[in-house]
């Protein structure tokens, strides 16, 4: 469940244009960068191509929604040891 930080956040906005209900799923990868090179080899677009640390230290990045069947994904990695 998400929750707008901010009435100008990303979540508030997809709210405030689609109403309440799934905004993406996230999928746990054992190799980030990996899988993300993987995915580009077959065209897949990204919403960044920076990978960004989240909640938690975890790794992320978005798939863009043309890329997933309209769906936002999140791939999500554990953060290496130490960081």
């Amino acid at each position: 469940m998400l929750e707008a930080t901010s009435d100008d956040s990303a979540v508030a906005r997809f709210i405030a244009k689609r109403g309440e209900g799934l905004h993406h799923v996230a999928i746990s990868v054992e190799d980030l960068q990996a899988t993300i090179d993987a995915l580009k080899k077959t065209g897949t677009r990204f919403i960044s191509d920076e990978i960004k640390v989240g909640a938690g230290g975890h790794l992320y990045v978005f798939i863009h929604p043309s890329s997933a069947g309209g769906v936002l994904l999140e791939l999500v990695m554990d953060a290496p040891s130490g960081v």
